[in-house]
């Protein structure tokens, strides 16, 4: 359901994003940065929805305090990577600072889904 949702919404934001952001009465120059940013970020929310998928079964889990931590880390990767890239990439920067982020969190959140796994079987039956 998340890829669904996800691929949907990556539809809506590079078929009819730059319309929907002038909506808001914003300059001809606000807008084109606005395109340009959902445009580069579009296509990280597949990566974004799927995080937050493995976020809620660990959460569901009683993992409230790793997914706390894990999510004030990914705030830590954005903020880092906006400082390390901004020369190189101007104000995209943001965006992909964000879906770098995502890419972070996917990849902490399923090593401790899997490692959860791992943990809940016995000994016995990993050997073999």
């Amino acid at each position: 359901m998340i890829a669904v949702v996800s691929l949907g919404l990556t539809g809506v934001v590079l078929l009819a994003g730059e319309s929907l952001i002038a909506m808001f009465g914003l300059t001809p120059e606000s807008v084109e940065i606005g395109k340009n940013f959902f445009r580069g970020i579009a296509i990280y929310y597949i990566v974004y929805g799927l995080a937050m998928a493995v976020r809620g079964y660990l959460e569901g889990t009683g993992d409230m305090l790793f997914s706390g931590i894990t999510g004030i880390a990914a705030l830590g990767v954005r903020i880092a990577v906006s400082y390390l890239f901004a020369k190189k990439f101007g104000n995209m920067v943001i965006a992909y600072a964000e879906a770098f982020s995502w890419v972070v969190l996917l990849f902490i959140y399923v090593f401790r889904y899997f490692d959860k796994i791992r943990k809940r079987i016995p000994t016995d039956k990993r050997k073999g």
